[in-house]
């Protein structure tokens, strides 16, 4: 998600999902069962067994599925395509409507998949891109081998992990509600200006896609540590705006699928 320049900010910075800092998935695999829940490790543990994380197959295919956990709502912050164009690019800031409802405030930073075909149904989710700084920057405390899979300003994750869409759906009726907080217009290095900020925020929400792991293209990776990736990026870091990454309590998720599909070398 692009944020746009001067735009206000949460007490806390929240995000810049696209660039991983923030302000405010042949051979059918064995035992390979849909993931947990609430108490995700342990049953995934108890039900497939330690060893089956230790394989190191070449290629994997797993489905996978996550949800908001309970407790931390989703909320975006969406600049739309248009609006790169004539802020970002060209420079045009138009001020905003003040009158307008709040619900309308908030609906323009919602993200609808734009691979619709039929754009009158407004598909709502977030860009892959958001999963994957989250993932990028929970492979910080992530160890392989003797070294890791990201530093603050690398990461080795792409050469071994990619997901088969650019977009995550929600499933059709997943409703959300505006929210409304106080944050900070700042300017420089000054203490800044109280403003209000109107989002979209989603208190229930689920979404699926199919993600494929090259364990080779990284000494020593495992299944095991991808997971375990999933779990921090999902308890620690958190998904768009004020986020657990930036010092936020939103943006919070679990594994609610991890179904093995393909193994393949």
């Amino acid at each position: 998600m692009n944020r746009e320049p001067g735009k206000p900010e949460e007490d806390d910075p929240t995000e810049d999902p696209e660039a991983g800092e923030g302000k405010e998935g042949a051979n059918e695999a064995e035992g390979a069962e849909a993931a947990p829940g609430d108490n995700g490790d342990d049953d995934i543990m108890a039900r497939d067994g330690i060893e089956r994380f230790k394989r190191r197959e070449h290629v994997m295919v797993i489905d996978v599925g996550i949800a908001n956990q309970g407790g931390s709502p989703l909320l975006l912050d969406a600049m739309g395509p248009q609006t790169i164009v004539d802020v970002l690019i060209r420079g045009e800031r138009k001020p905003p409507d003040r009158t307008a409802p709040l619900r309308d405030m908030a609906t323009k930073k919602l993200y609808f998949d734009p691979d619709d075909p039929d754009s009158k149904r407004q598909l709502l989710g977030f860009p892959t891109m958001n999963l994957l700084a989250c993932l990028a920057e929970a492979a910080r405390g992530i160890k392989v081998g003797r070294g890791g899979i990201s530093t603050a300003d690398t990461t080795k994750l792409f050469a071994f992990l990619s997901i088969d869409r650019e977009f995550l759906r929600f499933p059709d009726g997943t409703e959300w509600i505006h929210d409304v907080r106080r944050g900070m217009q700042r300017a420089g290095s000054g203490p800044g200006t109280a403003v209000g900020i109107v989002r979209p925020k989603f208190k229930k929400w689920t979404t699926e896609f199919v993600m494929t792991l090259k364990l080779h293209e990284l000494a020593g990776l495992t299944e095991r540590h991808v997971y375990d990736m999933f779990l921090l990026a999902g308890a620690a870091i958190g998904l768009c705006s004020f986020r657990g990454g930036c010092r936020g309590p939103f943006g919070k998720f679990q594994i609610t699928k991890w179904r093995v599909t393909s193994v393949r070398k």
